[in-house]
């Protein structure tokens, strides 16, 4: 693919983590996963926060991780870098569990969702035969002018979330997980007109045989505001709705009034009074009328 200058690999074990392997063919980067996947499993738990580490800062920004793994982390202690690194290279990071040490409350798992909350990725908890349908997802994420449009947590058993939809935006993709890989997962779509959009309408779906994680496209949606209606069982579950657009922005914070992104931080910066500026990108002029500045809880 055009959009991939480089493949890394990081395998990960429960005392050590091997050096960063990269490659800019796709065939090598397959050759080098199956010699890698032979070599069979490992004790729990593994140093995978050192992993997330090691690929923030071998990686260029902006890039997508993944992280699959069937085991929590020993080394949950150091996510004060991740967040620093997440800040700084503003990549993505995506969990792909097939299993865990101790359970959702453990530290272990806890440290993957806050990760992936911090970077706008997702964790997908789901059996180890169903990696296959996940690596769809994976082609539909490393699409070309990707852009975030919602990413909130919730611990509600029933939601409706309402999100905008311009006049730039090409597809929308919605991407909803459920903690639990045992139970199903129901979620709604609507156009603006309040109608449901399903696969009679030109819904693609993806992951259709894992229940507890929903996937779906829509191209060339209209223009207005859609909304999506999530239920579980669990009163835990993660949305991510990204669309392709060639509008984009980078926001920054600082103390003081700045001319340029390279002085300013990602967030807020605490106990201070803040400046904002956004750098629009795309190929036209425009002007930005206000901001929302949500928790990832909306």
């Amino acid at each position: 693919s055009d959009v991939i200058k480089d493949y890394l690999l990081i395998p990960v074990h429960d005392i050590e983590v091997d050096p960063v392997r990269v490659t800019q063919s796709s065939k090598r980067f397959i050759h080098i996963l199956d010699q890698l996947f032979t070599q069979g499993g490992g004790d729990c738990p593994e140093k995978t926060v050192t992993g997330i580490i090691r690929a923030l800062e071998a990686a260029r920004p902006n890039s997508f991780i993944y992280v699959f793994t069937d085991a929590s982390a020993k080394d949950y202690k150091d996510i004060d870098l991740v967040h620093e690194l997440i800040q700084k290279k503003m990549s993505q990071v995506t969990f792909v569990l097939t299993g865990m040490c101790n359970g959702t409350d453990d530290p272990g798992f806890k440290v993957y969702q806050d990760i992936a909350t911090m970077s706008s990725g997702q964790v997908y908890n789901i059996k180890k035969g169903q990696v296959k349908y996940f690596m769809k997802t994976i082609e539909k994420s490393l699409e070309g002018g990707r852009v975030h449009v919602l990413s909130e947590d919730s611990e509600a058993d029933k939601k409706t979330y309402t999100f905008p939809v311009d006049s730039h935006i090409k597809t929308i993709t919605i991407y909803v997980t459920n903690q639990n890989d045992k139970e199903k997962i129901n979620v709604v779509i609507r156009d603006p007109k309040g109608r449901k959009y399903m696969e009679a309408e030109g819904l693609q779906r993806l992951m259709q045989h894992v229940p507890s994680v929903f996937v779906g496209s829509v191209n060339q949606p209209v223009t207005g505001n859609w909304n999506l209606e999530v239920t579980t069982k669990s009163k835990s579950h993660s949305v991510r709705i990204s669309g392709v657009s060639n509008v984009d922005f980078i926001q920054g914070f600082s103390p003081a009034e700045v001319r340029n992104n390279d002085k300013t931080s990602l967030r807020p910066l605490k106990g201070v009074n803040n400046y904002m500026m956004a750098n629009m990108t795309g190929g036209f002029p425009g002007n930005i009328d206000y901001f929302s500045i949500l928790q990832v809880n909306g």
